[in-house]
């Protein structure tokens, strides 16, 4: 037999839910220039952390072909 503690959440947890859905965003319609934006910011995220991967594994061959010798 199962308590009926266990059939719920704690309400520390359904008044989190609450609160979220209370200060989420409407999920209107975008307008074209909204996603253009939006796109433009993703291609320059992911453009900025590519980089930044290439640096860092340049960093690590070049620590591999001429290891600093203690």
């Amino acid at each position: 037999m199962t308590s009926s503690i266990f059939l719920a959440f704690s309400p520390k947890v359904e008044l989190a839910k609450a609160v979220r859905k209370a200060t989420a965003k409407a999920a209107g319609p975008k307008s074209q220039e909204q996603k253009d934006r939006k796109k433009q910011l993703d291609r320059e995220r992911a453009d900025k952390l590519r980089a930044e991967n290439l640096e860092q594994r340049a960093l690590i061959e070049s620590r591999r072909r001429h290891p600093i010798a203690f």
